[in-house]
């Protein structure tokens, strides 16, 4: 393939990856605002961060993740 048709085959692929960030993007922040809310409906000093809870839902996502993306980039 010649450097100017693989540009033109890498633009529009590119474009989508960058429409993909940005919807990853916005799905973090409401992730993030919900996260809020459940340390605001938390009481008595209850802590926020819970290790397990993060390491139950990473553990969660990996036995869902149908890849192409490795297990490792998901539970660290």
């Amino acid at each position: 393939m010649a450097k100017s048709e693989e540009n033109k085959a890498i633009g529009p692929l590119r474009a989508r990856i960058d429409e993909i960030d940005s919807q990853i993007l916005e799905l973090l922040n409401q992730r993030a605002g919900i996260s809020l809310a459940v340390g605001r409906v938390k009481s008595g000093g209850e802590p926020v961060f819970k290790p397990f809870r993060e390491k139950e839902v990473l553990e969660r996502l990996c036995r869902e993740n149908p890849g192409p993306l490795p297990l490792s980039l998901i539970h660290i």
